[in-house]
């Protein structure tokens, strides 16, 4: 195997992890599902009265 042989091989598991690979510490939902939920939500102020 050479360099980017491996590269890519790295590459591969990070987005199966990432993408589609669901996490039992994320409710079975994988880290991008999570992600995209969070920013898809607006920041609430906290402390400002």
């Amino acid at each position: 195997m050479n360099f980017h042989q491996a590269q890519r091989l790295v590459e591969e598991s990070i987005a199966l992890y990432n993408h589609k690979r669901p996490h039992l510490a994320l409710a079975m939902q994988t880290p991008e599902s999570i992600y995209n939920q969070q920013k898809s939500r607006p920041l609430s102020i906290v402390g400002t009265s």
